[in-house]
């Protein structure tokens, strides 16, 4: 089943050049629709304060992706659920390669946008999971080591 292509509204978008005095200034109406291209019907916009023109897809993770959305978007989803580069280019028709690329991609924008946008968090409680690490095998919990290995480099 092909999901349904989702654009956002032009109000919810900014001028992505930092030296217009509208950047990142969403809703001020100065941006317009100058074309539309390729087989997604990617809008091509015009920014009316300092006239240049970007895509709509520029600052996300398909900037200049040649992937379909809705490939772009599967291909997401079997890697958050950590299916392997491999079944994921059998499953959805991608080459590994454009899997890697588009994994990289994906990546440095979530960092970024994690960079951007989370503040001032503190830690107030660590919740252990395990109660002992193994190192050499799972045989071997870390207070059973052997003195050549210092349990401190642990």
């Amino acid at each position: 089943m092909e999901k349904q292509k989702h654009r956002p509204q032009i109000e919810t978008l900014a001028c992505p050049y930092k030296d217009c005095h509208l950047y990142a200034k969403r809703g001020r109406g100065n941006l317009s629709v100058r074309k539309v291209y390729g087989k997604d019907r990617i809008r091509y916009l015009r920014c009316r304060s300092c006239a240049r023109e970007f895509s709509e897809r520029r600052n996300t993770a398909l900037f200049n992706s040649k992937i379909e959305e809705s490939k772009a978007i599967s291909v997401a989803e079997h890697l958050a659920e950590g299916v392997s580069t491999k079944g994921t280019s059998r499953l959805v028709g991608v080459s590994p390669e454009a899997i890697r690329r588009l994994r990289r991609s994906l990546g440095d924008h979530s960092r970024d946008l994690h960079g951007e946008r989370v503040r001032d968090v503190g830690a107030t409680s660590v919740e252990m999971d395990e109660r002992y690490g193994y190192v050499a095998s799972k045989k071997t919990p870390i207070g059973k080591l052997p003195r050549s290995i210092p349990k401190a480099a642990f």
